[in-house]
């Protein structure tokens, strides 16, 4: 019989334990857990060492993991939201890609209020939008109308009393005014001709008074 050398010897043991793991996926599972339990310190040290160490390069796996995988990176960052907000564990285990997938088809890939629609950039990424009590998931929104929004605190009174405003002042807008906000109104996908003929029309009505 030949004997076999150290590396030989190493590979073949290798190759044995390998396929002991193959064959038994879920006492490697649970071994896994058990070691997780009992070494969660140092676990946690020994991965905030190695970010430290590489933060570079996780990052940049993390930036390119995010870009691939939208959807589940959008749910990730919700569901860590909605543990913040104290929302019931059941409620957050609902936030999945699929029900962003099936969000986004509903609304054709655009916001829901404005209608803009999703791009490969920060600006134009839709957002995930959900109540901050409930934590139920209200639908997808561009970045200005997700801001707009979180600004006036959720509140459609206030942003009743902002409509009004818009549509008071827009009786004594100038013709340049009224030209720069259809182009801006464009930008966002919203219907800018109904928008600019109902204001032409206060203001005509205006100067006849």
């Amino acid at each position: 019989m030949t004997k076999l050398t150290p590396e030989e010897r190493r590979r073949r043991q290798r190759s044995a334990s390998m396929a002991w793991a193959k064959r038994n996926p879920e006492r490697i599972a649970a071994i896994k857990r058990r070691y997780n339990e009992t070494h969660r310190e140092e676990n946690a040290a020994y991965n905030k060492t190695r970010k430290m160490q590489n933060s570079e390069h996780v990052r940049e796996m993390k930036r390119n993991w995010a870009k691939n995988n939208h959807a589940r990176a959008m749910m990730q960052r919700v569901r860590v939201r909605l543990k913040a907000l104290g929302v019931p564990e059941e409620v957050v285990r609902m936030a999945t890609a699929d029900q962003y997938q099936r969000i986004f088809t509903d609304q054709h890939g655009g916001c829901a209020i404005c209608g803009a629609h999703h791009g490969n950039t920060v600006a134009t990424r839709l957002c995930i939008d959900h109540n901050h009590v409930t934590g139920e998931l209200r639908g997808l929104l561009c970045r200005r109308c997700n801001t707009a929004i979180g600004y006036f605190g959720d509140s459609s009174a206030i942003i009743k009393h902002v409509i009004a405003y818009l549509k008071l002042h827009a009786e004594y807008e100038s013709d340049e005014a009224a030209e720069r906000r259809r182009k801006v109104l464009e930008a966002l996908a919203i219907d800018a001709s109904t928008t600019s003929r109902v204001v032409r029309q206060k203001r005509l009505g205006s100067r006849e008074r």
